[in-house]
């Protein structure tokens, strides 16, 4: 295996939002800090906090937002699959 691994640290306000989108790739959502309401074409709506993660899948389309604020790692690759959560 060798492709390319993406991973971004993002910081939201309070009431912030990551408006709809597509995942490029396969990505992993990880909330280090604070709170998100990920939302997407394939799944309801999910509250996620510190410690946890949402996968999403190539393609699909999503937003995020917060309440509260929140820092987390995205992590993007063809490679990543939701068994590593």
């Amino acid at each position: 295996m060798n492709s390319k691994i993406s991973i971004n640290f993002i910081h939201l306000e309070a009431n912030g939002i990551i408006g709809n989108h597509k995942a490029p790739v396969n990505q992993i959502l990880l909330i280090i800090d604070g709170e998100a309401i990920v939302s997407s074409n394939n799944h309801t709506s999910v509250s996620i906090s510190k410690n946890t993660a949402v996968f999403l899948e190539a393609g699909e389309m999503h937003e995020t937002r917060t309440n509260n604020g929140l820092n987390a790692v995205i992590i993007e690759s063809p490679d990543l699959t939701d068994d590593l959560l």
